[in-house]
Formats: structure tokens, C-alpha cells, sequence
């Protein structure tokens, strides 16, 4: 969500002598909890704005370092998102339709300040109002925002705080996809890409030979978004198998092997490969 974000980000105010003067007053507290519903923001991913969001953000605020002055901050969110039509996916650059998910993020900040963090100055929600055909900087893009979520913790603390941004990471899903963006890299895409249907693919029939047909049979079901194949073990050759059709073969070993047509995915505890093996007919006179 904050392609443009580093670790280490530091927001840093000069401390007046008074501020300073406080942080013995800065003792340790219950955590402080705040939570703003959010609106008319972006996503972004490698090629600009790709989603809308709304959502809520809530953070929450301990005491947390060696000094009275330091403080421990943890930022989530949670919500919705919509794909901008005509925009390109985050990570791959596809052309996107619709697409509706829900996403999670978080991040989290260590904080220096003289006074104890307040939400008295927080409002409970914000419109961004984010220019949706913008650069991808909210900088210029968010008029409503009152601050880059890269320094969100600032709000709560007055001047003098300095805000270092540590780790985070944004966790989008959709039905059939998922894109994860965080400070370690992206994983993933959404597309809007359709569910794979599962297929389960058949067991083949066996006919051994006899002493009237001295070959053996193979035969497979037709079976939807399912290909067959037979591996002969002795020569190392693949021929594909008919459905429906039975498959003359010589005594000896095989598999039979199993692919998936685009669209499609093994259900669950589908069996993938069968082995045969043929072998001669018995008690046959000359």
C-alpha cells in the first residue's frame, strides 16, 4: 500500500525547553486506543493508483523504550477495496475490470516525545478525497488527508515527537486472488482473475490380456478440464489417451498421468497418476 515508504522515515520537530521539561511527567500509562473510518483514499502498486479504499485505521499507543520518552505505536487497518476500472494491476500491469475484495495492513512505529499521545485533536473520520486518475503521490493527490500514514503516529503527539517507521505490510484478497505489499517485497497480483474449478480426475479401467487377445487395454473416463497421458516405463515415451477409447498395450509397466486444461485445479485429495502394469496371460495352451 505505501510503495513510496522507507524504513527509517523520521518526522523530527525542534523540542522547546518546556516540552523538554515534561518528560519527566511522561510517565507510563494504559495503552492509548483510537480508531478513524477513512474514505476517498487510494492504493497504490507499480503502476500507480489501482484500488479505492475505505476503511478503519486504528492505532494503538504504549509506553515502550528505556525512557519515559519513548513510546510504541501500532497502526492497523482494515477494510474494503474496489479496482479502478481501466487502471493496471499492482504488481503485473493487467488492464482491470471490477473487482471487489476486503484487505488488512500494519505498521508499526517507535515514537520520542516529552508529552504523552492524545486523539483529542484526531477526528473520527476522514475523507481523502484522493484524485483517483492522480500521480500516486497523496502528497499532492489527498487533499483531505491529514497525514501520509508513513507518519500517521504524529497526529497524537505533539511538537518535538520524532516518528520512525518500522516494518509493514498490506495483505489485499479476492475471491480468486491475492496480493500481499510489504516492506520485504509484493507477493502475489490481482487481476480479477476467475476461480479455478476443481476436477477430479478418474481412475483408468485395465484390461488384461487373455489368452485369445495377447494385448492389454487401457482405457480413461472423460472427465472436464482433465488430459490424460500413458508413460511407458520401458521406453521412456509419453503417448496422450483418448477418452472413452481403449488403448492396445504390450505387457509391462506404466502410468497413467493426469494434466489440467487452464481454468482448472486438482480438488482436493484427487489422486494426479496411476501405475499399471500388464502382464502376460496365463494358463494358455499352445
Amino acid at each position: 500500500m505505501l510503495k513510496k515508504i522507507f524504513a527509517g522515515v523520521a518526522v523530527v520537530a525542534a523540542a522547546s525547553a518546556a516540552s523538554v521539561a515534561t518528560a519527566n511527567s511522561a510517565s507510563a500509562q494504559a495503552p492509548l486506543t483510537h480508531t478513524v473510518h477513512v474514505t476517498g483514499n487510494y492504493d497504490t502498486g507499480s503502476h500507480g493508483p489501482w484500488a479505492r479504499l475505505d476503511f478503519d485505521r486504528t492505532v494503538r499507543i504504549t509506553a515502550g523504550g528505556p525512557t519515559k520518552m519513548d513510546w510504541e505505536v501500532r497502526l492497523t487497518d482494515k477494510g474494503t477495496f474496489r479496482t479502478l476500472a481501466g487502471k493496471k494491476s499492482p504488481k503485473g500491469g493487467a488492464t482491470l475490470g471490477r473487482v471487489d475484495g476486503s484487505f488488512t495492513g500494519t505498521f508499526e512505529f517507535k515514537v520520542k516525545s516529552a508529552t504523552k499521545p492524545t486523539a483529542a485533536s484526531v477526528r473520527s473520520g476522514y475523507n481523502f478525497r484522493c484524485n483517483m486518475d492522480g500521480s500516486g503521490n497523496r502528497e499532492t493527490d489527498c487533499p483531505g488527508m491529514p497525514a501520509p500514514t508513513s507518519t500517521w503516529p504524529s497526529l497524537y503527539f505533539g511538537q518535538g515527537a520524532t516518528v520512525t517507521a518500522g516494518n509493514w505490510l498490506w495483505d489485499y484478497r479476492a475471491p480468486c486472488e491475492r496480493w500481499v505489499n510489504s516492506l520485504s517485497g509484493d507477493v502475489g497480483e490481482i487481476t480479477g482473475k476467475g476461480c479455478a474449478k476443481p476436477a477430479t480426475p478418474a481412475a483408468p479401467v485395465v484390461k488384461q490380456p487373455t489368452c485369445s487377445n495377447p494385448s492389454g487395454h487401457v482405457k480413461v473416463r472423460d472427465v472436464r478440464g482433465v488430459d490424460y497421458k500413458l508413460f511407458t516405463a520401458a521406453t521412456e515415451n509419453t503417448t496422450p489417451l483418448t477418452p472413452g477409447g481403449w488403448k492396445s498395450v504390450a505387457k509391462g509397466t506404466y502410468l497413467v498421468q493426469t494434466a489440467l486444461e487452464d481454468g482448472y485445479k486438482y480438488a482436493a485429495g484427487a489422486k494426479k497418476w496411476w501405475k499399471v502394469v500388464i502382464k502376460p496371460a496365463r494358463g494358455c495352451t499352445r
